[in-house]
């Protein structure tokens, strides 16, 4: 059977002064520096269909997808095939609420849009062929967490001296990966791009709506090559753009564009680069679903949370990077209470098969170590903030050396084998296909 193809996007910026993702921030939007979409990609072959969705957000909830996948699912859909993630932008609206409230009458909007785009994606379907590409770049990603000279962890937004620094803590994936869906007569319908880095060049000194980095990548290559284009972070939980030996780095629009511009660059030379196109691509798809248990709090973390949120409201900070300790308090206090009411924290992970190319889901910002495990195994790609938010995920060592991403909070609540566990069960999932 021949695959088929179709892809659309909806315009899902939303009104100015709503509050934004991602950071800490003591005010809300103030205007639109770009617009934000969803965009999807749906495929078909032998019966069997999957919609793909890239958002311009910082990450998407159960609350959020789950309506959309049980009515796309009555549509004929693979339940487990439908996938809807953030691209990670810290500059869209608050989904997450994690440091700002949410809104829920954006949110019950969202959703309609999102099996909006779907549908219209749908009615698009057209034979097509596929083929992956691969590209490199290792100039723009870094791995955020740094060894100091005295041996502590620092991270690469604390503005360290680099003759203090002894060297990164750990790797990067420099791997930057198209899947190209084009038409039979050979115009570009759509693009998925993988690459791990954080899009959070944009951060708390930022009150405009803008997609980030990815963007500017999607806006570049769509100039460049056509179709749409669906940005899919990859394992970024420790990757960020800061090149700490580079005093003259900024951040801000310029920066977000420079590193846009180098990655929508380097995805179009690996679009140049495919010529396996495949137009029998057999579809599948499956998901595991696993309870893991939350991060252990102690009395004396209990105690010291309760002492330091005396008198601490929300709101009234605003930070480029980092969260202060007051923060830290809410949130282990919140996060103890969760605890007392849900017992386990619900995940799921999910497996596509595109003949014998695999795309992988997590709900999370795991570590780029398990991106990584997860392309030593096997042919594929892992998709991040998809279709929940279980927050970060580091390594078991990680919490040995300490910084920012295993300190618990909201963001990172779950056990120190998550990581380890998520990525078993994501391999198990080829078996079920």
């Amino acid at each position: 059977m021949s695959l088929l193809a179709g892809a659309a996007k909806a315009n899902i910026t939303p009104h100015v002064g709503i509050a934004l993702d991602g950071n800490v921030r003591n005010d809300v939007s103030q205007g639109t520096h770009d617009e934000l979409f969803a965009k999807a990609l749906v495929l078909e072959n032998n019966g069997k269909k999957i919609a793909l969705i890239a958002c311009d957000l910082c990450g998407v909830t159960a609350q959020v997808t789950e309506p959309v996948r049980q009515e796309l699912a009555r549509d004929g859909f693979l339940l487990e095939g439908v996938w809807i993630w953030g691209t990670h932008t810290h500059s869209g609206p608050s989904i997450l609420g994690l440091h700002t409230p949410t809104d829920s009458a954006y949110n019950a909007h969202l959703i309609r849009k999102l099996v909006g785009v779907a549908r219209e994606a749908e009615r698009k379907l057209e034979p097509a062929r596929f083929g992956v590409g691969k590209g490199f770049e290792d100039t723009v990603a870094h791995n955020r967490r740094l060894w100091r000279d005295d041996g502590t962890m620092a991270m690469n937004w604390e503005e360290i001296p680099p003759q203090k620094i002894r060297g990164a803590a750990g790797p990067i994936d420099p791997e930057l990966v198209v899947l190209r869906f084009e038409s039979i007569a050979g115009a570009p319908l759509a693009t998925v791009v993988s690459y791990a880095l954080h899009p959070a060049i944009l951060a708390g000194d930022n009150l405009l709506f803008s997609g980030d980095w990815p963007g500017y990548a999607a806006r570049f290559l769509e100039a460049n090559w056509g179709g749409e284009v669906l940005f899919a972070n990859g394992a970024t939980g420790n990757i960020n753009h800061i090149d700490y030996q580079n005093p003259k780095q900024g951040r801000g629009f310029t920066e977000a564009k420079r590193i846009g511009t180098i990655l929508g660059a380097t995805a179009l030379a690996a679009l140049n680069r495919v010529f396996d196109l495949k137009e029998d691509v057999p579809l599948s798809a499956a998901q595991q679903k696993l309870k893991l248990d939350f991060r252990h709090i102690s009395q004396e973390e209990l105690a010291w949370a309760q002492k330091t949120s005396q008198g601490i409201q929300r709101g009234r900070l605003n930070l480029v990077d980092g969260v202060p300790d007051e923060y830290y308090a809410l949130e282990l206090l919140s996060l103890w209470e969760k605890q007392q009411k849900e017992g386990k924290a619900k995940a799921q992970v999910g497996c596509i098969g595109l003949g014998d190319f695999y795309l992988f889901s997590m709900g999370a910002e795991v570590f780029v170590e398990f991106g990584l495990a997860l392309k030593a195994k096997a042919p594929s790609i892992l998709i991040t903030y998809c279709n929940d938010y279980l927050g970060y995920v580091p390594t078991k060592t990680a919490f040995t050396e300490g910084g920012y991403e295993p300190r618990t909070a909201g963001w990172s609540r779950l056990e120190e084998d998550a990581g380890d566990k998520l990525v078993e069960a994501a391999l198990a999932t080829i078996a079920d296909l």
